[in-house]
């Protein structure tokens, strides 16, 4: 396909972008929150090497934060030529990761000799931990700062460096957010009092475990002993982000969490419980769309409104107004549900709602979407949805359908897309358009097989299936639902706590 005509279809959302020529050699990689206009910019200023360019490839993710993981990880594979010059050149950016006993984070141009992309346990690191351990007993021991009054040791190793990272401001972003979770250190030569970062919940204050920390001199062993295993956790988890490994992270995560629940340290279960919550919530939008990796984009100019699944019975626009619902408790408790709509494949938030769990008792998911439903169809000045899409699997569809069928205007839920299916006149909701009757279809769409559930289709449909961009914007709908109510249910936890 020409150049130019692979730029007049390409997606509005971000991700990453490679450059092949006629031989198909990767010749650059970028990043972008919109990859059309990102990509066009460089069309507009043309340099001589883009005559060479034959394809234009595009990788979508759900936010910029995973797309500048995934282009420092392509560029990383790949070494593009037209990028700037992988080795020498010091407009990359850096992660770098010391190895002293409390680990320093920060941003450098110059990556060490031996570039890794992980931390490596060695027998030096061991060695530091005991004698970390050592310091922290004979201060607890003796109730007052060590005799010797000098800063903890450090490493004379290399840190690693994680990377390459082409865009320093995302980076330096990516590292604000994620310290709020993660708090750790950045300071080149620890102070001997807590500095702003720790006021701020941003560091775990190593300096308090020095000889001059007169402040808390007194402090717990205990409490030291935790400052001890936290930080280097903390710093792991935030090198591991860094490298893409976000459904490794949550895993060990919430190991670490049943672990210190089991040994009934519930203060640090809870501490790791709201760590989790906020690194979904940061990357709740952060999942790489693999099964969408590599198809080709749609041909046709007016793809917004022409786009439809390849499977059959699913021949229904994603393009018009959806409706997505889900449920959000721990256990039952602070229960809330949400709904979102989606426009033109745009979130239309003034018409989002969330409602508050009245009448179910319990951790029972199925009445709470019976619920929900029920009370949104109450409102019939409301416009009345082209789809419907549940968080779940086939017994949360069922539990819609219930619903719908009862509660409904139309007498039959979801029609059937093949031969028109049922039609009424008196359509109360008739409000998206006034041509004809509207015909809604509910779908589901499970979690972890990302399989979309259907009526019509006695079999789920893998949403690899379907076209590239409407299983893309059918997973951005869900999560955008998860989010919604996973932020409503934080509030009213935070408010029974007050």
């Amino acid at each position: 396909m020409d150049v130019k005509k692979q730029l007049k279809n390409l997606p509005t959302i971000s991700g990453v972008y490679l450059f092949r020529d006629s031989k198909r050699e990767i010749l650059y990689i970028g990043k972008a929150v919109n990859l059309r206009s990102r990509v066009r910019s460089h069309f507009n200023n043309p340099k001589s090497w883009l005559s060479q360019v034959a394809k234009i490839e595009t990788r979508p993710t759900n936010s910029e934060i995973t797309a500048l993981i995934l282009e420092s990880q392509l560029i990383k594979k790949h070494r593009p030529p037209y990028n700037v010059q992988w080795k020498d050149d010091k407009n990359y950016f850096y992660v770098a990761v010391t190895s002293e006993t409390f680990p320093r984070i920060f941003i450098t141009h110059q990556p060490p000799q031996a570039t890794v992309y992980g931390l490596q346990s060695t027998e030096r690191d061991t060695q530091d931990t005991d004698n970390a351990k050592q310091v922290i007993k004979e201060w607890g021991s003796n109730s007052r700062p060590l005799a010797t009054n000098r800063r903890l040791s450090t490493v004379d190793r290399r840190p690693i460096a994680i990377g390459p990272f082409v865009d320093g401001n995302a980076l330096k972003s990516t590292l604000r957010v994620l310290r709020k979770i993660f708090p750790f250190r950045s300071c080149k030569t620890m102070p001997r009092h807590p500095c702003l970062q720790y006021h701020l919940g941003r560091c775990l204050a190593p300096c308090l475990l020095q000889g001059k920390a007169q402040s808390v001199k007194r402090k717990a062993t205990t409490q030291n002993l935790k400052l001890q295993k936290e930080h280097p956790r903390n710093t792991n988890v935030l090198s591991k982000i860094l490298r893409g490994q976000k459904s490794a992270t949550l895993s060990k995560l919430k190991k670490a969490m049943v672990q210190a629940s089991q040994k009934q340290n519930f203060e640090q279960a809870a501490k790791i419980r709201d760590q989790m919550t906020g690194l979904e919530k940061v990357l709740v939008n952060s999942q790489i769309i693999k099964p969408l990796l590599n198809k080709k984009v749609l041909k046709t100019k007016n793809y917004k409104s022409k786009m439809v699944s390849e499977a059959g019975p699913l021949k229904t626009s994603w393009y018009g107004r959806v409706e997505a619902y889900d449920i959000s408790n721990i256990s039952g408790e602070s229960a809330v549900g949400s709904m979102i709509v989606f426009e033109n494949g745009q979130p239309k938030k003034s018409n989002y709602r969330r409602f508050k769990i009245k009448t179910v008792r319990g951790a029972n998911d199925i009445a709470m979407i019976k619920e929900v439903l029920q009370r949104r169809l109450r409102h019939h000045e409301w416009p009345f949805p082209d789809n419907i899409l549940i968080d779940g699997g086939p017994a949360q569809l069922n539990a819609a359908l219930e619903v719908m069928a009862q509660n409904s205007p139309t007498p039959a839920l979801p029609l059937s897309t093949e031969g028109g299916g049922l039609k009424t006149k008196n359509y109360k909701s008739k409000m998206v358009s006034e041509v004809g009757p509207i015909e809604t279809h509910v779908f589901s769409l499970a979690k972890k097989q990302e399989k979309l559930y259907n009526t019509k289709n006695h079999s789920p449909i893998p949403l690899a299936k379907l076209k590239p961009e409407v299983g893309f914007l059918i997973q951005r709908i869900r999560n955008e639902a998860h989010r919604f109510a996973l932020n409503y249910h934080r509030q009213l936890r935070k408010r029974q706590l007050l």
